[in-house]
């Protein structure tokens, strides 16, 4: 049947049916949410239904059209596979030929290239039999122009044709080298090498006197003669020499009879080496283009070449000069070092564009004289700190000689440790300008040797404060200050003299002025160290900067900005870094240098809890100024315990102790009567210790505010002193009358410990002074002995009573217990025979009455 007309649609309808079938080649196709989306598209004039009609009638058509379209394809496609399959044959069997001519055509091949072979062969040698030919007559024709230029070339000498002469060297040059292994010619090389010589001498006096006239073009004409036979270097030699003229003239007015020194004068001598480089720059350019890089550094080292030897003579010279004239040679070479790096600093913008081994050749010419200078660097220091330290300690030795010979008891002490103060901020003083001439006159190089040789110094001057410090302690023998030789001997051997109270009142003066001294020289030799290490600090930050630097100097030299070598890098330590890499440097001492400067970099910034922390960097001055602190202390305290010892000299023996056994039988008839007893008090030793102890917070008066922390103390870390000084001084007076309280305690308890015996009155008598003595102690805040306390208890109880209380061991001290029990032996055994007779009294009297 004739399909019938689509019935017809609007536009728009159209359009949105036409995208609403394109939905069905969707994967995830949904009839369901195409069904909705075709009723949501319905227009609002017509009805649902009619629209659905028409959507099916429409699904129809196309579904009929689409079957139509697939019949027909499917159909044209059965149609075209027989012709497909008559060509895949076709195909095979063309392949299958090709395949065959190829076989054929690979087999006549190999063929031919097998027959070609012994012509290619026969080729290649009638080849190299050519060359060979061809090289043959090469080096005949160069033979034949060598044996004529061998006899010509004298006539073109001797005409003084330097160009031709040039000319004809330069042919030989390249003939001789020809006919290398000729035998005819073998001595070809030797004669060549005479004939440049003479042309050389022919072109070096035109040269010469080129570069003197200034002119530019004979100058360069000049030396391209002189290149063209290889000898180009003659022209820079000629120049430098010719320019080093008026710095060598310089250098040779110096004289023995000159007023000047020589370290005044050098500067002269380096402003004409520096002149000798920045004259006729722009000539140079002309004269001798792209050389002027090169002649810099060559200037500099042909010209210290030169006066190196006398130079170093000079150096030596002047050290005697200022020996003679009573200054330190350490200090003479430091200002000539000074002079220098200045010259060194000048000389470095003129290197600019040089190559970096040029620029470190250089540098290494200007310091070469002062090598042997520095290579002995440490005696020299040595020396010289040495005689500082003599002249800081002859002083102090004086005082003390002053002091040993008028007593200690007078003034004579207290000048003494203020000599000794004194000479330790000039030992100090000494050691920081030591490590500092070594940063300015070696940049460090030498300082593993030199921070040895302070070290080495300064720890042998605090060594001779301790022997003074102990002719001292000997001076105060006669005043009950036990000596360090009495260690182990009887307390009969360490009896104080008698004394008067105002000797002891002056001795105790010094004393405490040796403790506030003490304390100040500890914090003087620690800002000492502290200033080295910042010194050794600054100088191996400056050396880490010139490595930096050195590793820039291709970068530099290859740049074309106004950036100098080791730009930013301070001299003397680019000095000393090519000191310490020289070559020649002790491998063991460079590594020992780099381990020292890299402890004390690692040590920067780190706070003052780590500061406070790091290792000294003058060990043997920090240890032996340890001991000295140390023994100072020692000698304070045992000065200030002579008092205690004095007073409690004997006291085991007085007779108070066993009054009624030492009295006899008049003793106990004396007792035979029942007299009143009254309380003890006092003896007049204990009390003499206890008004000396409570007089210690006066004594210790003078020493308030003039610590090394208060605002009164010499500020001699160079950094703004904070106001808990008061309170650091209030401190150590504070600790050291607890420490000498303690101590009396102490000595107290062992003195009474040393009594073998006591009776009643005896055990009263002593516990009213041990009783007295922990009253005093405990009232300038230091706890009481255990073995003073044990001691008072056994003591104060009745004999009866004592092993009771002793035994109950509330804190008691065991030795002491023993002691009190031995002692109180014969009271206990009387008292328990008392206790048992009264009890046998007791019972009879109670059996009477009954």
């Amino acid at each position: 049947l004739p399909r019938l007309p689509a019935p017809s649609l609007g536009r728009g309808r159209a359009r949105a049916m036409e995208a609403g079938m394109a939905s069905f080649s969707a994967e995830r196709f949904d009839p369901v949410d195409f069904v909705n989306r075709a009723c949501a598209s319905c227009p609002p004039e017509e009805a649902v239904d009619k629209y659905l009609s028409e959507l099916e009638m429409k699904l129809q058509l196309m579904a009929e059209d689409a079957s139509a379209a697939l019949e027909d394809d499917s159909a044209a496609a059965l149609a075209r596979v027989p012709r497909a399959a008559r060509e895949s044959g076709r195909l095979r069997d063309e392949s299958v030929s090709l395949r065959a001519k190829a076989s054929a055509l690979s087999e006549r091949l190999g063929e031919s290239v097998e027959k070609s072979a012994a012509c290619v062969s026969r080729l290649a040698a009638v080849g190299a039999i050519r060359e060979r030919m061809e090289d043959a007559r090469g080096t005949l024709a160069e033979a034949a122009g060598l044996s004529e230029l061998l006899v010509t070339i004298d006539p073109v000498l001797a005409s003084g044709d330097a160009p031709a002469a040039a000319a004809a060297l330069s042919q030989m040059r390249r003939a001789i080298g020809a006919v290398v292994d000729v035998p005819q010619f073998a001595d070809a090389r030797q004669r060549l090498a005479q004939h440049e010589d003479r042309l050389e001498a022919i072109v070096s006096p035109q040269l010469s006197d080129a570069i003197a006239a200034r002119d530019a073009e004979a100058t360069k004409a000049a030396r391209g003669v002189l290149e063209s036979i290889g000898r180009g270097d003659v022209a820079e030699r000629l120049y430098v020499k010719a320019r080093l003229a008026p710095a060598l003239e310089v250098w040779a007015s110096f004289g023995a009879a000159d007023s000047q020194s020589f370290c005044d004068w050098l500067p002269a001598f380096y402003e004409a080496l520096l002149a000798a480089i920045d004259e006729d720059a722009m000539w140079v350019e002309a004269a001798l283009p792209g050389q002027r890089a090169a002649l810099v550094p060559r200037i500099v080292c042909e010209g210290m070449e030169a006066v190196s030897a006398q130079f170093a003579t000079r150096i030596s010279k002047a050290a005697e000069a200022a020996l003679a004239a009573n200054k330190p040679a350490v200090d003479e070479l430091v200002s000539l070092r000074a002079r220098t790096h200045q010259f060194a600093e000048a000389l470095l913008p003129r290197l600019k564009g040089c190559a970096p081994e040029a620029v470190d050749r250089a540098l290494c010419a200007v310091d070469s004289p002062y090598l042997l200078s520095l290579e002995g660097y440490a005696p020299a220091e040595s020396e010289q700190l040495q005689a500082e330290l003599r002249r800081a300690n002859s002083g102090a030795s004086g005082a003390v000689a002053g002091a040993l010979a008028s007593g200690v008891s007078s003034s004579g002490f207290g000048e003494a440790v203020a000599a000794l103060e004194a000479s330790v901020g000039e030992m100090a003083a000494a050691l920081e300008r030591s490590i500092r001439r070594c940063v300015v006159a070696t940049g460090l190089s030498e300082a593993d040797e030199s921070v040895k040789v302070a070290d080495r110094v300064g720890a042998a001057f605090v060594a001779g404060m301790m022997d003074q410090l102990a002719s001292l302690r000997t001076a105060c023998a006669p005043y009950g200050v036990q000596q360090a030789q009495q260690a182990g001997k009887s307390k009969a051997a360490m009896q104080p003299a008698a004394a008067d109270e105002a000797a002891f009142e002056a001795l105790v003066q010094g004393a405490l002025a040796l403790l506030s001294a003490s304390s100040a020289i500890a914090s003087r030799l620690a800002a000492m160290d502290a200033a080295a290490a910042a010194q050794l600090r600054r100088g191996g930050s400056a050396l880490a900067a010139a490595d930096a630097a050195h590793a820039e100097l291709p970068t530099v030299a290859a740049s074309e900005g106004s950036e100098h070598p080791y730009a930013g890098a301070e001299v003397s330590a680019v000095l000393a870094r090519l000191r310490i890499h020289s070559p020649g440097r002790d491998e063991s001492r460079r590594a020992e240098l780099q381990t020292m400067l890299a402890g004390v970099l690692n040590d920067d910034g780190a706070g003052d809890a780590a500061q406070a922390a790091q290792a000294p960097v003058l060990p043997m001055v920090a240890a032996r100024a340890a001991a000295f602190e140390k023994a100072a202390d020692a000698l304070v305290y045992d000065v200030l315990a002579s008092r205690v010892h004095r007073h409690l000299d004997g006291y085991a023996k007085l007779s108070v102790w066993e009054a009624t056994h030492m009295s006899g039988e008049a003793g106990a008839a004396g007792n035979s009567f029942d007299l009143p007893t009254f309380s003890a008090y006092p003896q007049a030793c204990a009390t003499a210790v206890g008004e000396y102890l409570l007089t210690l917070p006066q004594q210790f008066e003078p020493l308030l505010g003039i610590g090394p922390s208060s605002p009164g103390a010499p500020n001699v870390g160079g950094d703004a002193v904070d106001s808990g000084g008061a309170a650091d001084d209030t401190r150590l007076a504070s600790e050291w009358v607890v420490r000498v309280a303690g101590g009396a305690a102490s000595l107290a308890t062992s003195a009474a410990l040393a009594i073998e015996a006591l009776d009643d009155s005896g055990a009263a008598q002593l516990a009213a002074d041990m009783e007295y003595l922990a009253n005093v102690v405990s009232a300038l805040g230091v706890d009481v002995p255990a073995a003073m306390r044990t001691l008072l208890k056994g003591a104060s109880a009745p004999a009866a009573q004592v092993k009771a209380m002793l035994a109950d061991g509330d804190g008691a001290d065991a030795r002491a217990a023993a002691a009190v029990l031995k002692m109180r032996a014969v009271a206990i055994e009387t008292a328990a025979a008392t206790g048992v007779a009264s009890a046998a009294e007791g019972a009879a009297a109670t059996g009477q009455g009954e």
